[in-house]
């Protein structure tokens, strides 16, 4: 496949691991490429590489990103969406509550207001100039990893952790 072999080429010139560059030519759809992409350990190094671009992943996978919670250059409201990606400029205002576990990664220049309520847990990690706004209530968790010149505002009576990394990235 065309789009296989276009990825793993990228890959390659950013040091992909040799596990990744193993999958990445069995993949049978940019469906499949993409759940790589969002995988715990895919993300990790895309995030890192800015990989694929932000242009590439729109070219490439179109509606297919959205659908599994990555947004470039968007704006979105959601609730309880269990993981998100945004990158570019997007903007996103998302709403956490129940028993909800959420993950939320924020690159680049979007901004993303986060409302936690009940016994929700959410799990952030921000970079670059993006902004993060939290408003917890009752006995809702927030655990925010900064990155870069990424900013985090809170308020609210639930419990934010924030933990400033002194790194541009992971």
């Amino acid at each position: 496949m065309e789009l296989n072999k276009y990825i793993l080429d990228n890959a390659k010139q950013i040091n992909v691991c040799q596990e990744y560059a193993e999958l990445i030519p069995l993949a049978k759809s940019a469906e499949e490429l993409l759940e790589m992409y969002v995988s715990p350990k895919g993300i990790e190094f895309c995030l890192a590489n800015n990989f694929p671009s932000n242009e590439d992943l729109v070219r490439l996978a179109g509606d297919t990103l959205n659908a599994l919670g990555v947004y470039v250059d968007q704006s979105v409201k959601l609730s309880e969406r269990p993981f998100l990606v945004l990158l570019g400029k997007s903007h996103a205002t998302v709403k956490n509550n129940g028993y909800s576990v959420n993950q939320l990664f924020v690159k680049h220049q979007s901004s993303a207001w986060i409302s936690a309520t009940d016994q929700s847990f959410t799990l952030i990690d921000c970079f670059d100039q993006s902004e993060v706004h939290i408003i917890t209530e009752g006995n809702a968790r927030v655990s925010v990893n900064v990155y870069g010149k990424a900013k985090v505002v809170t308020s609210g009576t639930g419990a934010v952790k924030i933990v400033h990394k002194l790194k541009e990235i992971y």
